[in-house]
């Protein structure tokens, strides 16, 4: 898989377990930051201020990918270890689960409860679904208002997308494209150009897109 594509959950979910009498609830969602999972993990506490349990795991950032888990008070290794396996046995990036727990007075022992906090974190999982995502850079194109066509139909050939435009004298168009097509396309718009345009990058690459910039 090129480094620039990586598979995370297609949509948020929630999924509801009863094992020998303890009460399971899976939160899954999509997460492209270290923040955003935090805030995600922050909120499922809030939800469930009154569980026994929240424990969680997540896999932030891409293509260098910063993980994190917590048991919150289950023995160690049980639950948010299992929760960062079943994320990482899928190969996920940018995705985060929060089991809760409510104990239902019947302890599950060492073995039971990793099962089911990763039989739970998986459960969440499939339910969320999965995609592929594309890593993408944005572009500032400066070119005269006669290269107008030339450029468009190299934007709708490499499959890149228009963020802003601004048509005065020439055209500056700020596009987004997947990284690993960006090299490619800025040598197809010179060469269909004449030279006649400036490329430069922004400062920051816009977020991860969807299937739809293949």
């Amino acid at each position: 898989m090129p480094d620039d594509s990586y598979t995370t959950l297609l949509k948020p979910s929630r999924v509801k377990l009863r094992i020998k009498g303890s009460r399971f609830i899976v939160s899954a969602r999509a997460t492209a930051t270290r923040r955003e999972a935090e805030e995600f993990v922050e909120s499922i506490r809030r939800e469930f201020h009154d569980a026994t349990h929240n424990c969680y795991a997540y896999s932030a950032g891409f293509p260098r990918s910063e993980v994190r888990a917590s048991d919150d008070g289950e023995p160690s290794g049980t639950a948010g270890a299992r929760i960062l396996g079943a994320i990482e046995g899928r190969r996920l990036h940018n995705a985060a689960v929060v089991v809760t727990r409510y104990f239902g007075g019947t302890k599950l022992g060492v073995g039971g409860l990793s099962r089911a906090y990763r039989d739970a974190a998986i459960q969440a999982i499939k339910a969320s679904g999965t995609t592929e995502r594309f890593v993408l850079e944005c572009l500032r194109l400066t070119f005269p208002s006669d290269r107008v066509g030339s450029v468009m139909r190299h934007i709708e050939l490499y499959h890149a997308s228009i963020d802003d435009a601004a048509y005065a004298e020439g055209a500056v168009l700020a596009v987004s494209i997947r990284r690993s097509h960006a090299e490619a396309f800025c040598h197809a718009l010179i060469d269909a150009t004449a030279g006649n345009i400036e490329i430069s990058e922004l400062p920051e690459a816009s977020p991860p897109a969807n299937p739809s910039h293949a």
